[in-house]
Parts: structure tokens; sequence; C-alpha cells
């Protein structure tokens, strides 16, 4: 009965009506690909659930899906990967590659295979995303000369408080302009940014400094009657942009081989 239900793409613990109809005569890739994602769609946000079915649709499926999943080999994967890596889309390589793995260690783990025809797969056989180095500043006495100009900046309160912060908190540009006050927790002197804001869609802590602490503090006795710690002056119900810091720091003096919005997460570096 068990491989009856993984047939059909479905967890025999958890055995629900199949809405594609799907009832592969083998234990194809794509049932155990819909049993993989039918086990993680509680564990992922609806956004990520459709950007892995989206990339499995376009990548994966058309090729291995009706192939009976213990009769695909690693020179198959091979193949398929080479052909997404020689359309220069390197990131979607590792992101298919990715979904591929988790299918066929699933695979392993429900006894359907016993091998994992992609973990033999070796990394350096592909190639590697460049990877893109933003200008920043390391240097502590150059540090405290760019504090001081940040301090010096001119505009909204939300900006300067978002500039005045982000040196300390070493967050992505969009996590720190899109920061909600319900991911701030002053009782216990942290920040908690939402999994599915982070590019590892992964809950991320961030303690917050004297610094912080008191800035945002400040900024809360501010009633904007906004869901967001810097809401834009002219929509309360949107966020400052990236751009909004970017156009701020340009403003100041600092050109862009000097250093960026992203540079103040580098610093960390």
């Amino acid at each position: 009965r068990n491989k009856q239900l993984l047939k059909q793409g479905l967890n025999p613990k958890f055995p629900k009506t199949n809405s594609n109809g799907d009832n592969p005569d083998e234990i194809s890739f794509k049932g155990m690909f819909l049993n993989w994602i039918n086990n993680k769609k509680d564990e992922w946000t609806p956004g990520y659930s459709e950007d892995t079915l989206q990339r499995a649709n376009s990548y994966l499926i058309p090729t291995i899906g009706k192939m009976p999943i213990d009769e695909i080999s690693s020179s198959d994967m091979l193949k398929l990967f080479l052909k997404i890596q020689d359309k220069g889309l390197l990131d979607t390589l590792q992101k298919v590659k990715g979904i591929a793995n988790g299918v066929f260690s699933h695979s392993v783990g429900m006894g359907i295979i016993t091998v994992n025809p992609v973990r033999d797969l070796p990394n350096d056989i592909f190639k590697k995303k460049p990877i893109k180095h933003h200008a920043t500043i390391t240097d502590p006495q150059e540090i405290g000369l760019l504090l001081n100009m940040l301090d010096k900046h001119i505009g909204s309160d939300e900006v300067n408080a978002a500039l005045k912060i982000a040196p300390h908190v070493f967050l992505r540009p969009g996590e720190l302009t899109g920061l909600l006050w319900s991911e701030v927790d002053f009782h216990a002197r942290l920040i908690r940014i939402n999994a599915n804001r982070m590019k590892t869609k992964k809950v991320h802590l961030v303690p917050m400094s004297t610094q912080v602490l008191a800035t945002l503090k400040n900024l809360s006795q501010i009633d904007t009657g906004s869901d967001y710690v810097f809401p834009t002056p002219r929509n309360r119900n949107a966020s400052i942009t990236t751009n909004a810091l970017l156009v701020a720091i340009r403003s100041l003096g600092i050109d862009k081989f000097t250093f960026t919005t992203h540079g103040f997460r580098s610093m960390a570096s």
C-alpha cells in the first residue's frame, strides 16, 4: 500500500487525494517530487513553495519527470545540470541542484532508492557564480569618519534612523528598510527578521546595541500608524526604499567606488 501511495506522489503517513490526477506506472521522479514537496510545504512560505514548484516544472520535470526514480543516474543529472550551466544560469543551477538533491535524499529516506545520484557529483565540476564585491570601508579610522558623515545627513526621521543603525545590524538593505515593528523586541533587545524576508528563509536574530535600542525607541515615539519601522512619508503602508538610503549616502559626497548600501553588511566580513 505504501508504494502505491508513493506512486501517486503521496506521503503514506498523510495520504491525500492527488489533485493533479498523476498516477504513474512507476515510482517516477515526478511522483517523488510531489511527495517531497507535500512533506515540506508546511515548513516553507507560500512564495518559496511556489518558486520551488516553478523551477522543478521548468528544469526537472520535463526531462526526468516520467523516469522511474531508481533508474536516474549521476550521469543523467550531470547532463541536465550542464545544460542549465551552458545557458549561463549559474544561480538557477544551484537552486535546481538543491531541489533535485532534496527529492533524491527524501527518496533514500523513504526506502525507494539506495543512492542519491546528485550527492556524489563533485561541486568543482560546475562553474561558480562570480562573487560580487561591494564597495565598503574596513579601516577603523575611516569607519569612524563615515559614521560622523552619516550623522550629519539631513533628511526624514526614517532615513536618518535607518542610516544610524545600519552599521550596527549588518542587514541586507531590503531587510533593513522593510523592518517591521513586530520584528523589534525591546524587552529582549532583539530584532527578529521573519523567515519569509530572509534570503536563507530562516528567522534571523540581531542583538540590539545600546545605540540601536536608543534610536528605535526614539523612533517608536513618533506615531506614524504604520507597521513599518521606516515608513515612507507619502505612504504609511510602505517602507522607505533601499534607493532612499543610497541617495542619502551619495548626497554626502560618498561615491560608489567608496561605499554602497551593501557596504554596511560587508563591513562585518
